[in-house]
């Protein structure tokens, strides 16, 4: 993107990040501001404060916080940022913020009021999508200097979070918000893989050489200005055409079915049977 002369990369993931701190600037100078923009269970269903959904994903509990789902957005955002352009990146990291706060509020919902804040959701979506597209992304934890394949990983923090969303202490990590995150943004990752490489069969059928200016014709492509709201689009959709074949997507479908479409089941199942999912199973 080409703003003031000036070419900009990852405008997007840049502004995300940088909306983060102040955001949690500003909260650091109010202090009841985390309070009116957290997620709340019992604001959202008795106030209709709706945009506590969103609101949610934009303050953090500290700077450790902060720092981490910033580094995730450098990571992850700026991947998927390369693939689609900015405009789509951020919708697709707000789709996964409402879902972890959607999942969220649905696996905590008897509950009084759950809380929860940052931006982890929106990240765990990224993330599931970075692996799903680029298979050869390798992943790892700081304290383990061990990176193993993307798609292996993201199926391990998949159901430990799992696990870890059945403890009954108010003060951990949101486990719910990453897997409502990562189940949201996994599908959407999906949807693009079979739309976008469907397209990509369909337009290298149908493409002739045009003998008179020795160039593909690829006017089936006007649609991706909406796809890219740059003038990248094309460039974009080339890149998605070298990566259909270029890398073995075998992995990505693992992911969805290991890893993904298991966080939807498990969702799935406590809304039929919550009382099979009780807290505190590690002291039973």
């Amino acid at each position: 993107m080409v703003i003031a002369g000036l070419v900009m990369d990852s405008v997007g993931s840049y502004l995300l990040m940088a909306s983060f701190v102040v955001i949690h600037f500003a909260a650091l100078g109010d202090e009841s501001m985390l309070d009116r923009w957290c997620l709340s269970s019992y604001s959202v269903k008795h106030r209709r404060q709706w945009y506590r959904l969103i609101s949610a994903g934009f303050v953090h509990s500290g700077w450790l916080h902060l720092a981490l789902n910033c580094l995730g957005i450098w990571y992850f955002g700026t991947l998927v940022e390369d693939l689609v352009g900015p405009f789509l990146m951020v919708v697709f990291f707000l789709f996964s913020v409402i879902g972890g706060s959607v999942y969220s509020m649905r696996l905590r919902r008897f509950d009084h009021d759950y809380q929860a804040v940052g931006a982890s959701g929106g990240v765990m979506g990224l993330m599931m999508m970075s692996v799903m597209w680029v298979p050869t992304v390798k992943l790892g934890l700081f304290i383990l200097p061990v990176m193993l394949p993307g798609w292996l990983f993201a199926v391990i923090i998949n159901w430990a979070s799992m696990a870890f969303s059945l403890t009954d202490d108010k003060q951990r990590i949101s486990h719910e918000g990453h897997l409502g995150g990562a189940f949201w943004g996994g599908l959407i990752g999906a949807l693009v893989m079979i739309v976008i490489f469907g397209m990509v069969g369909d337009i290298l059928s149908e493409t002739q050489l045009d003998n008179s200016t020795g160039e593909n014709s690829f006017s089936s492509l006007l649609w991706l200005g909406p796809f890219g709201l740059s003038e990248g689009s094309h460039e974009m959709f080339i890149r998605w055409m070298g990566m259909r074949y270029s890398f073995d997507y075998s992995m990505s479908w693992v992911l969805l079915w290991a890893g993904i479409l298991p966080v939807g089941l498990f969702w799935l199942l406590q809304e039929i049977q919550p009382s099979v999912f009780k807290r505190n199973w590690w002291k039973k």
